[in-house]
């Protein structure tokens, strides 16, 4: 499915509508959503750039709405089981975010706000060389979304987000038979949720790990909140980083082969009402995929990928609890032979 402009500031916001899809606000704190397709969990679905899996099931649970849709051609949703050919993992479907081609030398700029401090912009500049070989594109997306409190409680409904994206990506035609793709990507997220009025820095200075007898009037959360703000703050700072090269290589009008490899890093650093949490999760992906044009009904696609992913975490409070449960894992997994046909 083919999700044509929308004037969407994320991806969240880009999917949402479309069928079979379900785009989950899990908390008002911190911000967490999950996109389910089909009905599976969120870990069932699988986001995609450009066809690579770059992102992990981590950055399924922060940074979803970081994901900029500046210089974003179109988005495709695959659902159902049939997509895990890429991504294994996938048997809810997949979510293909595809980057803009640049067609012109040029710069588009994009730019709204709002009375409430909440603002967003995007920049997508373009650079075409004199014989077309060389296409270069850079592309910024800023954007903030303030904390809301709608029943005055003095907690918020919904987090502070601010977001900032980079991606710089560069096409150059080797010859007419070859081209080669340079995609690189820096994300920067932080999601504040919780007490009115504080900042993060406020709320970690001021934290004693002494919980309060009473956090609203009368136990009652419809009336004022009258805890400590560390309490009931939930604060998550994500950075991602990406890089994915590529080379294609056509032997014939009928016949090319596609060589790929990527990395991915997504570092995160929380703070969950007195809980700490730091992780960072790597992944490398390399894929080597052969595409045979049948006829005009039928492709063959064959070839092997291999993908590696490790997440190490830590936390100070879970380190002195006896029901923590450490959640660092590292896995890698080798799909040969790689065979569709369609």
């Amino acid at each position: 499915m083919f999700r044509k402009s929308l004037q969407a500031v994320n991806l969240t916001d880009a999917i949402e509508k479309s069928p079979g899809v379900r785009v989950s606000n899990e908390c008002s704190m911190c911000g967490v959503k999950r996109i389910m397709l089909n009905g599976m969990r969120g870990e069932h679905s699988t986001i995609l750039t450009d066809g690579v899996p770059l992102h992990t099931m981590m950055a399924g649970y922060y940074a979803v709405d970081a994901l900029a849709t500046t210089g974003v051609s179109r988005i495709e949703v695959a659902r159902g089981a049939g997509a895990s050919l890429l991504a294994p993992e996938a048997i809810g479907g997949t979510i293909n975010v595809i980057s803009k081609e640049v067609e012109e030398t040029g710069l588009n700029i994009n730019a709204s706000m709002e009375d409430n401090d909440s603002y967003f912009l995007g920049m997508m500049g373009g650079y075409v060389s004199d014989d077309e070989r060389t296409r270069t594109s850079l592309v910024i997306q800023d954007d903030k979304h303030h904390q809301m409190d709608n029943d005055n409680n003095g907690v918020s409904d919904a987090p502070l987000q601010e977001n900032t994206s980079y991606v710089v990506r560069l096409s150059h035609d080797l010859g007419e038979r070859d081209n080669v793709v340079l995609r690189t990507a820096y994300t920067d997220s932080s999601i504040f949720g919780g007490p009115q009025g504080y900042s993060i820095d406020s709320v970690l200075q001021g934290y004693d790990g002494v919980e309060s007898d009473h956090l609203f009037v009368d136990d009652d959360v419809r009336q004022q909140y009258i805890g400590k703000p560390w309490e009931t703050t939930e604060w998550i700072s994500t950075t991602r980083s990406e890089i994915s090269p590529s080379w294609l290589h056509e032997f014939s009008e009928s016949y090319n082969t596609l060589f790929t490899v990527a990395w991915s890093e997504h570092k995160q650093d929380s703070f969950y009402e007195g809980f700490d949490y730091i992780a960072t999760d790597t992944l490398n992906y390399f894929d080597l995929r052969n595409n045979l044009i049948l006829n005009d009904q039928h492709m063959l696609t064959f070839g092997v990928d291999l993908r590696d992913e490790s997440m190490r975490s830590d936390s100070v409070a879970g380190e002195e609890s006896d029901n923590y449960i450490e959640d660092s894992f590292g896995c890698s997994g080798l799909i040969l032979p790689d065979t569709s046909l369609r």
